[in-house]
């Protein structure tokens, strides 16, 4: 074989291998980023509904969700928490987000629980939502590291908690109605 035919074969290989190993999706800054949500709130519970499911109350929970995208974009919004679960059916119709709850102590420890919400509401300064533990074999492996040691079983109280819940895209937040983020800049 000729030293231009090598070559050619051994581009074709590379040009292979890496469209078949190469992450999918676009990481074009013009691609419709996703939005990610985080949210905190001095305590809460979790109530078995005896049904695989549980009632996760989150108490004197803020008003405002942090809205974010990831990267190329970096997109940063805060949004009421009632617009959040006014379009909770509507951003989420497809499939509900997983989420991890990370619980604070006063120590500095964390530790969380990974969870898929199907429904939330809020009355007030208190958001509930319709839970589902997800187990260690269920958890995406992405989200092991988020929060210190998992919970095996929820605890029924808990208090200083964060609520990372998973993304929905631009076009389901358009269509949902949140197209009015407000942009946010912390040191401004």
């Amino acid at each position: 074989m000729t030293l231009s035919g090598l070559l050619i074969v051994t581009l074709i290989a590379v040009g292979v291998f890496v469209f078949r190993f190469a992450p999918q999706g676009s990481s074009d800054a013009t691609a419709s980023p996703n939005w990610m949500f985080s949210h905190t709130s001095a305590s809460g519970t979790f109530i078995d509904n005896h049904d695989g499911t549980y009632l996760l109350t989150l108490n004197d929970a803020d008003r405002d969700v942090t809205a974010f995208t990831d990267r190329p974009n970096r997109e940063t919004a805060i949004i009421p928490i009632v617009a959040l679960a006014n379009r909770w059916s509507q951003l989420f119709k497809d499939a509900p987000p997983n989420a991890v709850l990370v619980e604070h102590d006063s120590s500095g420890q964390a530790d969380s629980i990974v969870v898929e919400l199907t429904t939330m509401a809020v009355r007030g300064t208190t958001a509930t939502f319709t839970a589902r533990i997800l187990t260690a074999q269920q958890r995406p492996l992405s989200l092991s590291n988020i929060g210190g040691e998992p919970y095996s079983t929820p605890p029924a109280r808990f208090s200083e908690v964060s609520l990372f819940i998973d993304d929905v895209s631009r076009d389901a937040s358009a269509a949902a109605g949140l197209t009015t983020f407000a942009p946010y800049n912390p040191y401004l």
